[in-house]
């Protein structure tokens, strides 16, 4: 695999200058997003979909960029949502500068997605960031070599000091005033094999506003997006063949650019993720995490709760007091006082439920419990996200329903919300008790057990019907 520069037949059109950035889940991506434009971004959704949109402008000398945070992915193929959006803006949209985030600890997987997206279009840009964990852990990166080996301007950062960001904006700007193409080889028979076939979708003219080359290449993967557009689908897929190809590629790359210091044991965070994601202890520590955050939250918010709903029982019997007509006074007191009572009953258990989930995801302890629960979630078509919202649908289903916004794929997220009320939550283990009581006596207790091991058989029972009839 070896680089060939294209230069491109027109400049950059500066009208409208709009950077992407693209990268991994969890790499650091939105937080440059945030050093990148501070207070000038909107958030909102993606057209047509719930997966959520950052835009913001970076101001730098007498130019402005618009800078859209793209959902992050390891791939650019059209399987999942986050891939599709991925993919459609950087074809459609067609922004000047694509920026790559890079993970410093696992700069592979990273340069994986890069080689995808040279492949697509020119005019990259790579920026390393955690850099300063990446020292922590003893790992050193040659920005030039690395730079030299990739053929694109290569940056070092670190969101969490700063570190790198003022120098990224300074190659941003460079970037959008020029413009180049990397190619990358393959072996010599897949590039006979992708001239051919760029040849020949560069003579269809409904193709024309796509890079033949790419087209080309996805059609030897065997891409469904790609197969659609073109109408033709290769007799072969040579999709490990590329990817080989690829990671070989990357090897090489990293063993120039990046030397490793000889490391002795696990330091202190490797040693808690050992803990944390063990296969049998991980399911004890997230038991008893979970266990705490119940007791936290309903330990503090049950007072709280009290208060508010003491409070307005007090200012519905001051106004019932004072108001005259009959109709007027239960409007005012069982109407609107009631009916806002029994929602704000449930602000502090969702408030606190919320922070400590919040908590949670900052330390980056909730996609290590996913991680754990995540093969036993795999036979009802979900994951380990989905566990942790039907889990939380003990303590309340609205708060089990509103937790699933952290999942990121759509139908993983309606199944969720559509089997979740069929967890038994807290609000109904008073009935359980007075039915079991009245009617079970001394047996009273294994009947609401057993009405607990209903509602999660029930649960997964209804996820697995629902995804085979609506999901296949």
């Amino acid at each position: 695999m070896k680089i060939v520069i294209v230069q491109p037949e027109s400049s950059a059109d500066l009208k409208k200058t709009t950077i992407a950035l693209l990268g991994n889940p969890n790499v650091g991506k939105t937080s440059i997003f945030n050093c990148l434009t501070g207070s000038r971004q909107v958030v909102a959704n993606w057209p047509g979909v719930t997966v959520e949109k950052r835009v913001g402008s970076l101001r730098h000398g007498d130019l402005t960029l618009d800078i859209v945070d793209l959902p992050g992915t390891y791939t650019l193929g059209s399987r999942s949502l986050d891939e599709k959006i991925a993919r459609d803006f950087l074809i459609d949209e067609r922004p000047n500068v694509v920026v790559v985030i890079g993970d410093a600890i696992n700069l592979e997987r990273s340069l994986y997605l890069l080689l995808q997206v040279l492949e697509l279009r020119g005019d990259v840009v790579l920026a390393v960031n955690a850099v300063d964990e990446a020292r922590k852990a003893g790992l050193e990166i040659d920005k030039n070599e690395l730079g030299k080996q990739l053929g694109i301007p290569v940056v070092i950062t670190s969101a969490a000091t700063g570190e790198g960001i003022e120098e990224l904006k300074e190659v941003l700007v460079k970037s959008a005033r020029s413009s180049s193409h990397i190619h990358y080889l393959f072996s010599e028979e897949i590039e006979e094999k992708i001239e051919a076939l760029a040849g020949r979708f560069r003579l269809v003219p409904a193709l024309s506003e796509f890079d033949g080359r790419w087209l080309a290449i996805k059609s030897l993967e065997h891409d469904n997006g790609v197969e659609k557009l073109t109408g033709f689908k290769a007799e072969k897929d040579f999709s490990s063949e590329l990817a080989e190809t690829r990671y070989r590629y990357i090897k090489r790359v990293l063993s120039t650019s990046v030397k490793g210091k000889e490391k002795h044991g696990w330091d202190l965070s490797e040693a808690i993720d050992h803990v944390i994601t063990h296969r049998v202890l991980g399911i004890f520590v997230f038991l008893s995490v979970i266990y705490i955050v119940f007791q936290l939250t309903f330990t503090i918010s049950g007072p709280l709760s009290l208060l508010i709903e003491s409070g307005l029982e007090s200012l519905g019997s001051f106004l019932g007091n004072s108001i005259g007509p009959d109709w007027l006074r239960s409007l005012v007191v069982d109407g609107i006082i009631g009916g806002v009572g029994a929602i704000l009953v449930f602000v502090p258990n969702i408030f606190i439920l919320f922070m400590a989930l919040g908590v949670l995801e900052e330390s980056g302890y909730l996609p290590r419990a996913a991680f754990v629960i995540d093969r036993l979630m795999y036979s009802m078509k979900l994951s380990g996200r989905s566990f942790i919202s039907m889990l939380l649908g003990f303590g309340c289903n609205v708060s089990s329903i509103m937790s699933t916004r952290s999942i990121s794929e759509p139908k993983e997220r309606i199944v969720t919300i559509l089997v979740s009320p069929f967890i038994s939550c807290s609000a109904r283990l008073p009935v359980f008790l007075l039915i079991a009581g009245t009617f079970f006596g001394t047996k009273g207790g294994v009947v609401v057990f057993f009405l607990y091991l209903l509602s999660i058989v029930v649960t997964v029972l209804s996820a697995l019907i629902i995804n085979r009839l609506l999901f296949k």
